[in-house]
C-alpha cells in the first residue's frame, strides 16, 4: 500500500501537486486498500479565493461528493476509512495548519499519512525526478491532540 501511496505522490509531483487519498481498513486489518481520490484545491480557490487562498501546488481539497462516495464503498465492503494521505511538494512531512482543520472534519478518528516529494532537476537535462523524501504518520492521541511518528517508527 505504501508504494501505492508513493505512486501517487511522485506523479502528483510532476504535475506540480499535492496528491490525496484514503486508507480503508477492517476487523484486525487496520490499513487494506488505497482510495485515491482528485484534489480539486483549484476548483475551491477559483470559486472562492478568500476562504480556499491556496492551489493544488500547496494544499488538498478531496471533493465531498468523491468522499461520500468512498463512503458508501467502504460501508458495503465492511470497511471504515482508517487513514487520510497526502502529499507535500519540496516540503517536509509536516502536518500543517491547514492540515489539522482538515482533520477534525472528515474522519476525526482517522491517522493521516504525509508523503514528502522533491522534484529534483536531472544535471545536464531538462528532465526532473521525483523522489520520496519523508513520510509522517499522524495519530490522535485522546481527544484532540495528534502525535507524529516518521513511518519507519509507527506504533502498532
Amino acid at each position: 500500500m505504501l508504494d501505492e501511496i508513493r505512486s501517487h505522490a511522485r506523479a502528483a509531483a510532476a504535475v506540480p501537486e499535492e496528491c490525496c487519498g484514503l486508507v480503508l481498513g477492517a476487523g484486525t486489518e487496520r490499513f487494506r486498500r488505497v482510495y485515491r481520490c482528485r484534489n480539486v484545491m483549484d476548483r475551491m480557490h477559483q470559486e472562492d479565493p478568500a476562504q480556499f487562498p491556496r492551489t493544488n501546488r500547496d494544499a488538498f481539497y478531496i471533493d465531498p461528493g468523491e468522499l461520500m462516495r468512498a463512503q458508501v464503498e467502504a460501508d458495503a465492503m465492511g470497511e471504515v476509512v482508517t487513514a487520510i494521505y497526502h502529499s507535500h511538494v519540496d516540503a517536509r512531512a509536516y502536518f500543517s495548519e491547514m492540515d489539522q482543520t482538515f482533520a477534525t472534519q472528515a474522519f476525526p478518528e482517522a491517522d493521516h499519512l504525509v508523503v514528502s516529494v522533491l522534484v529534483v532537476s536531472v544535471p545536464g537535462s531538462r528532465i526532473e525526478e521525483t523522489r520520496i523524501k519523508e513520510e509522517g504518520l499522524f495519530r490522535r492521541n485522546g481527544a484532540a491532540d495528534l502525535l507524529g511518528f516518521r513511518v519507519e517508527s509507527i506504533p502498532t
